[in-house]
């Protein structure tokens, strides 16, 4: 009976290592170096730290060019120095983190550690991540975008599309397509458009000053010397002119009394 017993779970656990999942084309793989392997293979590290965040979900364990186990990344967390102080049994480095570092620590969980590693191809230059292939020559399939990566392209392509629709053409190009439609149609799709002329042609506004009207009247400038003394000659000769003019008035006015008081002398009668 104990053969029997061991002959099934020995058949038990073959039909175990048949069923586990085998690492596709292109499947994530976490390259460490060995002795980190073994840690997370014993259950001892569950955290590897990185300097740059990771995506969440499977992945593969891998090591100079075989796949030991597969895990999930349930967690990416952003360390400081007391997240790191904290979970150092779980990350396993014994250095202290330093000033100004930034690092992230994945958080490993469902360790499924396989029967007998599987190779891969690796590059020749030292990577942290590579993706499941057996050899150089084969192909990787295009990678899909994010899911937050296809809203975006989609909200930025419905974006287009609004400030497209929102453009409104001018009456001039309506006025110009329905005039050609109707040339065609009575066939002189030759005959210039005046509208299209007018459209086409823009009004210039005058060029406003920056300075007000008031500043832009020019002073009179002072008179010479030749003109102040045409001037005060001008003065003088029309001083001249007034006087004479009221001395020949005056004369005029004592003739004229002359003259008028001959008759009345002549016509009072003698005594």
């Amino acid at each position: 009976m104990p053969r029997e017993d061991g002959a099934a779970q020995a058949d038990a656990d073959g039909m175990k290592d048949m069923s586990q999942k085998m690492p596709t084309l292109g499947n994530r793989i976490m390259v460490l170096k060995e002795g980190w392997v073994a840690l997370i293979l014993s259950g001892t590290k569950t955290m590897e730290l990185r300097n740059q965040p990771a995506k969440t979900g499977p992945i593969w364990i891998g090591f100079e060019g075989r796949v030991y186990a597969h895990a999930e990344i349930s967690d990416c967390r952003q360390m400081s120095q007391e997240i790191y102080e904290e979970t150092r049994a779980q990350h396993r480095h014994m250095g202290k983190m330093k000033q100004g570092d930034s690092l992230y620590g994945l958080v490993l969980t469902n360790l499924v550690q396989l029967a007998h590693p599987i190779d891969y191809y690796q590059k020749p230059a030292t990577v942290l991540w590579e993706n499941f292939r057996t050899g150089p020559d084969e192909k990787l399939p295009p990678r899909r975008a994010s899911k937050r990566a296809q809203e975006m392209r989609a909200l930025q392509d419905a974006r287009e599309d609004d400030e497209t629709s929102e453009i409104d053409e001018s009456p001039g190009c309506k006025n110009t397509e329905e005039e050609d439609r109707r040339g065609k149609d009575g066939g002189d799709a030759t005959r210039p458009s005046t509208e299209r002329q007018g459209a086409s042609t823009k009004r210039r506004r005058p060029r406003k000053s920056a300075l007000p009207p008031i500043y832009l009247v020019q002073e009179p400038s002072p008179p010479s010397t030749a003109e102040k003394a045409v001037q005060r000659e001008d003065g003088q000769q029309g001083v001249q002119d007034t006087e004479n003019a009221t001395t020949d008035a005056d004369s005029d006015c004592s003739t004229k009394a002359r003259t008028a008081a001959v008759p009345a002398a002549q016509a009072t009668p003698p005594e």
